[in-house]
């Protein structure tokens, strides 16, 4: 049943998980970066759209999220001059790719091949498994609004699942 390695299109994996980059992208940045930014406690932080952004010169840009203030702050010289932002793009695009490989699996042994059932697998997938597991880790001390932290993540993660089945059902 799971011997399926063969079946998969793995172009449609490779363009569910750059979807997925580029939705995510977006999704906790331009649309909901406020809200995610006020979920972590970090509304108050230098930030564009909630996201701090670190500039090549070590200088953090600040912003409230609709009109950018570009307010520069000098960094902490103690703090290691590390680059974050290389681990918070590939992070999430190895994830998305590891989901969109775990999909695709489920989805070729399913024998998945409507859109009807493309959409139900996705709903499931991404409500029951990764909305879900979203949502448990944000209900821990570190968060300190969970409620809002698994509406803006568990929402994206919903709607990944429906996003790599459709391109996987489009693909097949």
């Amino acid at each position: 049943m799971f011997n399926v390695i063969q079946e998969i299109n793995w172009l449609a994996v490779v363009l569910g998980t750059l979807a997925l980059s580029l939705v995510g992208g977006l999704w906790f940045t331009v649309v909901w970066g406020k809200a995610y930014a006020y979920a972590l406690g970090k509304e108050h932080s230098p930030s564009e759209n909630g996201v701090a952004v670190l500039k090549e010169d070590g200088i953090v840009s600040a912003g409230n999220g609709r009109n950018v203030n570009h307010t520069k702050q000098h960094m902490n010289p103690s703090i290691s001059q590390e680059k974050p932002a290389l681990r918070f793009i590939l992070g999430p695009l190895v994830c998305g790719l590891v989901t969109t490989v775990a999909m695709a699996v489920l989805f070729y042994a399913f024998e998945i091949e409507t859109l009807a059932d493309a959409l139900i697998f996705g709903g499931i997938v991404g409500a029951g498994l990764l909305a879900a597991t979203t949502v448990n880790t944000g209900i821990n001390p570190n968060i300190p609004r969970p409620l809002v932290y698994g509406l803006v993540s568990g929402s994206y993660f919903f709607l990944s699942g429906l996003i790599v089945s459709i391109i996987l059902v489009a693909m097949s």
